[in-house]
């Protein structure tokens, strides 16, 4: 994905209880992490 960092934005001023991630920088790139109310894990990276 392109601009990690404008979706955590909205996701972080939605005030969403499950969507309240970080952005973790990893060797290959960064990744941002979320859960749905169902407790399923959705990943989004960008390399």
């Amino acid at each position: 994905m392109q601009n990690i960092e404008l979706l955590h934005s909205e996701l972080n001023n939605k005030h969403y209880g499950y969507g309240r991630p970080d952005i973790v920088q990893q060797g290959w790139g960064k990744v941002l992490e979320v859960y749905d109310p169902f407790g399923n894990r959705i990943r989004f990276c960008q390399y």
